[in-house]
């Protein structure tokens, strides 16, 4: 173990290496490009480099641009086709008429250039690499080559495959979309969904098939204009869209560094206040160092420069510069290769130097276009934005749903006299028996069923909660202690939003549950995320990466050196805290010595969390496991501490308890909902139905809702009765 700890180490510091190397990379790319903007020289100093780079960055911010795009066929003479699409939006409008103060008018508008053709990626479509995947997943916006005439061209049934490549792939995407849909067994929402799908999906494939036959109808026009000449092709002539964008106006230097100043205020001086407020260091620490990485990505964006002037502009400026300082040079050795400084000479061995320079710069340029620019920075963008997204969703239903604390399930209906018997078609689980739990007379046995049911009653009304634990145990077996809860959370000024109830049993002194209840609003999901959401990510992490066991070390770090940015008030409302308080003022006591906790969802994983730090039997029900992130919990876990005295009961295609890795005890239980159902494994009922038809109901009430629609258990039996289960439950509802 240690040397895998030793393999991982070495692995993060030569990736922390690799991430230096491409900052400075970056950096000095950007600072080498902007030198071939009119207003830098190479011998510049660092502060006017500096100055025309934020210039630069805030001038593609806030110019206006036009798009035009036209077909255009490349042959023995250049043939411009009229133009297709032309747009204006509505901010370079705006810009016409604001003063010339703070915006200029290009006259006549500047070309930007597209990265993609400048780093040499234009793909060329002959009929011999023709074929139909990059035809349908082509990027139309992006420059493709079409061999029409001539050797290697495209031939005619290629050309009609496509458009029909096009026509049955959007008809696919159509049908796999509804597909989709009624599989989830989407109803209400259908109409809806296939509104924003159908504009997310088919209009670009409609786009596409536009595109293909425009392009297939100049194909024929222009051979057939070929043919009427009479003409014959001895060189290959392609067919491509152009997409040109144009400036037709930029900001002023002036509303640039207003502009600059703007975000320096907001973005960066006023958070960074607001931070140091709450004096957590390390949060402050994170903030500067995201600030840095923030403005190399946004500041030092060598493609910027790249779009401005192209790649051709870029060569031909590296070459007279270097032929002006080569003019420049009074006494060269190099210079001198005939014995006398003659311009032949000079010319000679300035073309040497050219030519490796012009290779070294544009061979860096195309690695700068595959970094800064492209893919990659594409799938992060969309990475955060649905990061961002799935905050605000939670935030929002937040802040929706309130944080009242009282639940209004009014439980599960029971019914006595009917009885499941242990593994009737298959195995029993091998921890239906628990070695130590709620055991009150020599007759009772105790099961795992009891700590589901106990796990699950915190989502009821605690006004029916009694009542609840009257039917399932039986008349004063077990006693609610709401009382001795809400004293302690007043006495401690609880005010966070958990709720969770104290269940003792007068036949067995000292012995006590706590039942801690799960996620029931916007502000549980919010803790689950504050938790877990470290846990989740480099789950996926170690998913992604080869042998990604080995970082498992790494990972727990990691995740307590996130933890630590949290600030104090979050830190102090964190439901485990709460949980924790709670048993250690039970221990303090004399009358209780003997405590198990337990939960469901985010009540399981509270439990898990709390049981392993007072020391005390833990049983979670479908909550998120604690391995991974152990180290970030306050005061922190050991292996040995899960290991001995957290269990954890993991439903099959439970997203929630596949969070985080479990401890050493751990059941895994069977899921007989739908796979169209991806969140009904999660359900708290399934999960006691499952318990109770594996492992039997022994001398406890058969519950109803498991024979209903949804769950779809068989119904227990019952000899010595003749109403059958299903009309008893319907009496006991009535």
């Amino acid at each position: 173990m240690d040397e895998l700890n030793s393999i991982a180490a070495n692995m993060s510091l030569e990736s922390a290496l690799f991430g230096i190397i491409v900052t400075y990379f970056e950096i000095s790319v950007a600072l080498e490009l902007v030198c071939y903007l009119e207003q830098v020289e190479k011998s510049s100093p660092l502060k006017e480099k500096l100055k025309q780079l934020i210039l630069t960055a805030k001038r593609h911010c806030l110019s206006s641009s036009n798009e035009e795009s036209y077909f255009e066929c490349v042959g023995n003479e250049t043939v411009r086709h009229q133009t297709t699409h032309r747009t204006r939006s509505l901010y370079s409008r705006l810009t016409q008429i604001l003063p010339e103060s703070m915006f200029e008018q290009c006259d006549p508008p500047k070309l930007l250039f597209d990265i993609n053709d400048d780093a040499d990626s234009t793909p060329y479509n002959t009929s011999r690499r023709w074929d139909l995947s990059k035809v349908f997943c082509f990027d139309q916006n992006k420059r493709h080559y079409s061999v029409v005439v001539g050797p290697g061209s495209l031939q005619r049934n290629q050309m009609r495959s496509s458009i029909a490549c096009a026509i049955i792939g959007a008809f696919l995407e159509f049908f796999v979309l509804i597909s989709a849909l009624v599989w989830f067994d989407v109803a209400a929402l259908a109409i809806m969904a296939l509104i924003f799908i159908t504009m997310l999906c088919c209009v670009p494939t409609a786009r596409r098939i536009v595109f293909l036959t425009r392009t297939f109808r100049l194909i024929q026009q222009w051979k057939e204009l070929k043919m009427e000449k009479h003409e014959e092709w001895k060189y290959s002539g392609t067919l491509h869209r152009v997409r040109n964008v144009y400036w037709v106006s930029k900001p002023t230097n002036t509303l640039c560094w207003v502009a600059f100043g703007l975000e320096v205020v907001f973005l960066v001086l006023f958070p960074f206040i607001t931070l140091c407020a709450t004096d957590n260091a390390w949060i402050v620490l994170i903030f500067l160092l995201v600030c840095v990485l923030t403005v190399i990505k946004h500041y030092f964006d060598s493609t910027l420069v790249v779009r401005e002037l192209g790649r051709k502009a870029i060569k031909e400026s590296m070459v007279h510069r270097g032929f002006r300082a080569l003019s420049s040079s009074s006494h060269d050795d190099d210079i001198l290769v005939t014995g006398r400084p003659d311009w032949k000479s000079k010319l000679k061995h300035f073309l040497d130097i050219s030519k490796h320079n012009s290779w070294r710069v544009l061979h860096r340029l195309d690695m700068v276009i595959g970094i800064s620019g492209g893919k990659p920075q594409q799938i992060f963008s969309y990475i955060f934005i649905v990061f961002g997204i799935i905050l605000l969703i939670l935030l929002l239903k937040g802040v929706m749903t309130g944080t009242d604390t009282a639940g209004t399930y009014s439980g599960l209906t029971m019914v006595q006299n009917y009885t499941y018997y242990p593994a009737q078609d298959s195995f029993a689980y091998p921890t239906c028996q628990m070695t130590n739990g709620i055991k009150v007379s020599s007759a009772s046995n105790t099961t795992l069923l009891d700590f589901t049911y106990l796990a699950i009653l915190s989502y009821t009304n605690p006004a029916v909660t009694q009542q609840k634990l009257d039917e399932f145990f039986g008349p004063g077996v077990a006693e609610n202690r709401d009382d001795l809860v809400q004293s302690f959370r007043a006495e401690a000024q609880q005010l966070n939003p958990i709720t969770y109830f104290f269940i003792t049993f007068p036949a067995r002194p000292g012995f006590g549950v706590i039942s801690v209840k799960g996620t029931g609003h916007g502000w549980d999901l919010l803790a689950d995320a504050q938790l877990w959401s470290a846990a989740v990510f480099f789950q996926i992490l170690r998913f992604l990466l080869p042998f990604g066991e080995i970082w498992n070390s790494i990972f727990n770090n990691l995740i307590a050196a996130i933890s630590e940015v949290e600030s104090s008030s979050i830190s102090e409302v964190s439901y485990y805290k709460q949980i924790t308080e709670f048993i250690s003022f039970l221990k303090s006591s004399t009358e209780y010595t003997d405590l198990v906790v337990t939960g469901h969802s985010l009540g399981g994983g509270t439990a898990i969390i709390a049981g392993a730090q007072s020391g005390i039997p833990a049983i979670g029900v479908s909550g998120p496991n604690a391995k991974l992130s152990r180290l970030s919990f306050d005061p922190p876990l050991t292996l040995e501490d899960i290991d001995k005295n957290t269990f954890n009961i993991i439903p099959q295609r439970d997203p929630v308890a596949m969070i985080d890795d479990p401890g050493l005890n751990y059941q895994n239980i069977r899921c007989t909902a739908p796979m169209n159902n991806l969140l009904a494994c999660h359900g708290s009922t399934r999960s006691v139905c499952e318990i109770m038809y594996s492992c039997g109901n022994y001398n406890r009430p058969a519950i109803c809702e498991c024979i209903d629609d949804e769950h779809r258990y068989p119904s227990p039996l019952a000899p010595s009765l003749s109403e059958d289960f299903a009309t008893a439950c319907a009496n006991a509802v009535a």
